[in-house]
């Protein structure tokens, strides 16, 4: 594959981002969140034939494209964030993983883009499972991955507040005329 579309490294970094901090191991739960609940929700909705009619497709289709651009623009305000925290190790590295992340959720977006569109291609029931299975799966993870990213985003708001609170009780107080 040429270096210019290799995503392999975003891939990496974005599952290595999602491993326990403290033993730099995916858990049990890592592993329940990040592929068996994925993995039974897709084939149960498969097995169930609950495929994506064609009314949802523009939906989900415009849905996802928002949060492609949606994400361009957050990876913008934390890398500006890395700026402003350059000294701290600590948010420095939280900050690659993040970027890692989202960017992995670009990914996730497109590529769940280019499934929901080949469900419209084929007329052959097994593969419209299998394409359909796929695009649930990787939906699902991009959920989970969104719930990892508004969490982080959450940590982000909390230090730039407290950042915040500091710089006020820093200002000396205004004298009176």
């Amino acid at each position: 594959m040429s270096y210019k579309i290799d995503v392999s490294e975003i891939i990496k970094d974005a599952r290595k981002s999602l491993t326990s901090q403290h033993t730099n191991k995916k858990d049990f739960t890592d592993i329940l969140s990040f592929y068996i609940l994925p993995i039974l929700a897709s084939g149960a909705l498969c097995w169930f034939s609950k495929f994506i009619e064609k009314d949802l497709i523009e939906a989900l289709i415009a849905a996802l494209a928002i949060f492609v651009g949606l994400f361009f623009s957050l990876i913008v305000v934390v890398v500006d964030k890395a700026k402003k925290y350059e000294e701290s190790e600590r948010f420095t590295e939280f900050a690659k993983e993040f970027v890692a992340q989202i960017t992995y959720s670009i990914l996730l977006c497109l590529l769940s883009i280019v499934l929901i569109l080949a469900t419209l291609i084929s007329d052959c029931w097994l593969v419209q499972v299998l394409i359909h299975f796929f695009t649930y799966y990787f939906l699902f993870l991009f959920l989970m991955i969104l719930l990892v990213i508004s969490k982080r985003m959450y940590e982000v708001f909390k230090l730039e507040l407290n950042d915040i609170g500091k710089t006020k009780k820093k200002k000396p107080p205004k004298e009176s005329s």
